[in-house]
Formats: C-alpha cells, structure tokens, sequence
C-alpha cells in the first residue's frame, strides 16, 4: 500500500506546529496538504523553519478563514 495521506496542521507557526511538520516531512506515508498560520498566512514555510526549507520548499503558510472556506466550498485543501 503506497498511497499517501494528506494531512494539515493547525497551528503550524508554532513550535508544536513545527514539530509536526518535522515529522510529516521524514514520514512516508503522510503528504502535507496545508499548513494554516492567521500570524504567518502566505509566507514560505521554509523561512521559519530554516531546517526545513528543501523538504518544505514550494510550500506557503495558509490563512485560517481561507483555508476553511476552500473546504467548505468543496475544494482543495492546500
């Protein structure tokens, strides 16, 4: 079974939130779907968290209400 689980964390500017997305990155079956940060909302993940920035590269902090209204609308989540 090789297919993936996409995943979003809440909170992801934070230190637990960073955390969590240390462990999605090495974990092979987890894909981050969003990562939602109101305080950080279109900055590039990897300018947080440096240690990060190759496994998270192309990746942008999502806005709480923007990223609900795309579920609620029926549309991706990242």
């Amino acid at each position: 079974m090789s297919s993936t689980i996409p995943a979003a964390v809440l909170g992801a500017g934070g230190y637990v939130g960073g955390e969590l997305l240390r462990l999605m990155t090495s974990h092979p079956r987890f894909e981050l779907a969003a990562a939602v940060s109101d305080s950080r909302a279109g900055a590039a993940l990897g300018d947080t968290f440096l240690h990060l920035a190759h496994a998270l590269q192309g990746h942008v902090f999502a806005g709480r209400d923007d990223w609900l209204d795309r579920i609620e609308s029926g549309g991706e989540l990242a």
